[in-house]
């Protein structure tokens, strides 16, 4: 019988190819997950694998997509590919697409390993891109059916038992060295849009679970996301902070309880996933409070929660797409100096002063490029400012030509002490 770190190492061997990615089961139980990067699509994965599997009849040899925010993913960009690739087991996984700017509902790209000609015909034809990573896609995917013959044990269902098992006594191992009990936390986006989280952890009957609360948080208006986002980024969270990394399974998934009021900021679908990445990253900061309150030896003094503002900005056109993000303490600017490398941008200022950070460049490349803006406080338009040739734009995304300049001025700040 294998130890969980052996079988650990397997799933892990056989998922090296990608950034985010689970095994599933053929009942559809979460057998194994790597997540490696926010944003998190953890439940995501498992929606979209539901939809396949009870939808389209998946065959081995089947290869499918979808991208749809309103049934199951994340926003247009973010694809998810889901595959049969043995007797029991499947595998969904992402991979984003800056060529994708449409719905793709759930499609099949190969039947029993033959083209579906007129899917390719409609979806690929003209997109030299995407062709190219759909047929990545399935080589990676046949080198990974071809190594799961190698690794037949994953295969047995009592091999899969063992790991549910053992996956389960690490999580209490895990939790039986953190406190229990209860804290919440709630904060005022704006003056109309409040998030509120409950955390309990308790033992009943000899068996531990952690369950989130957001009874009470505002209706949907403008500002909402799918539950299985918020769900995403809340298990992410919780996996970090108990050191779980590697070896989530249905087991664990099943003692994480989540409450979510219906039609609510955190329930509530939006058509493009619009803001998805922000919600995500409210709920990061929410459920890493009330752990660590938990988790605090004198917890006597309520300190007032403040929501640590962030910024996440992308340049794309037709054939690529460059991140940055920069937080309070973190800063990710590889893919702006790439840009200055290759000759598309000329920067003229990238720098961090007090509380302020500002980047000033100009666009060089023939190609226009789409700039769009992601602030971890949206409804604080005053936080960052952005604009084009000296005006300022109150728009999260515009278009940018060649020789347009551009500043992005944003502020390091917390909710804290803001007035609503």
């Amino acid at each position: 019988m294998k130890s969980a770190y052996s079988l650990k190492w397997q799933f892990d061997d056989l998922l090296r190819p990608f950034q985010s990615a689970s095994i599933i089961c053929a009942d559809g139980s979460l057998l194994f997950s790597k997540d490696q990067s926010k944003p998190s699509f953890l439940t995501t994965k498992l929606v979209v694998s539901q939809i396949f599997r009870k939808y389209l009849a998946p065959k081995k040899g089947d290869l499918f997509v979808m991208n749809d925010p309103e049934n199951g993913a994340f926003s247009f960009e973010h694809l998810f590919f889901f595959a049969p690739i043995s007797p029991t087991l499947s595998l969904v996984w992402h991979q984003p697409s800056s060529e994708v700017d449409f719905k793709i509902p759930p499609t099949p790209l190969f039947d029993q390993s033959k083209k579906n000609e007129m899917v390719w015909q409609a979806l690929l034809m003209g997109r030299e891109n995407l062709t190219e990573l759909v047929l990545e896609q399935k080589e990676i995917l046949s080198k990974i059916e071809s190594e799961l013959l190698e690794m037949k044990e994953l295969d047995l269902v009592k091999t899969q038992q063992q790991w549910f098992k053992s996956s389960y006594e690490i999580f209490e191992n895990q939790l039986n060295q953190k406190a229990m009990g209860h804290t919440e936390v709630s904060i005022k986006v704006d003056s109309e849009h409040l998030i509120k989280l409950a955390l309990t952890i308790e033992e009943k009957n000899s068996i531990k679970a952690i369950i989130f609360d957001f009874t009470n948080t505002t209706a949907a208006r403008t500002f909402h996301t799918a539950s299985h986002v918020v769900e995403s980024m809340l298990i992410y969270t919780t996996v970090e902070f108990y050191k779980l990394n590697g070896y989530l399974s249905q087991s664990i998934l099943d003692k994480i309880k989540i409450m979510l009021p219906p039609k609510s900021i955190v329930s509530k679908s939006h058509p493009t996933g619009y803001w998805n990445l922000e919600i995500q990253n409210i709920i990061s900061q929410l459920v890493q409070q009330t752990l660590q309150d938990l988790n605090t030896p004198t917890r006597k003094k309520k300190v007032q929660f403040g929501l640590n503002n962030g910024l996440y900005f992308s340049m794309k056109n037709d054939k690529s797409k460059y991140d940055f993000f920069v937080e309070s303490e973190k800063f990710d600017f590889n893919d702006f100096e790439k840009l200055e490398f290759e000759n598309k941008i000329s920067i003229e200022t990238a720098q961090k002063k007090d509380n302020t950070i500002l980047i000033r460049f100009k666009l060089l490349s023939p190609t226009p490029f789409n700039l769009k803006i992601h602030s971890y406080l949206p409804k604080h338009p005053e936080m960052s400012c952005l604009k084009i040739n000296g005006t300022a734009l109150i728009s999260r995304e515009v278009d940018i030509k060649t020789q347009d300049q551009v500043e992005l001025c944003w502020k390091i700040s917390s909710t804290a002490d803001r007035p609503y």
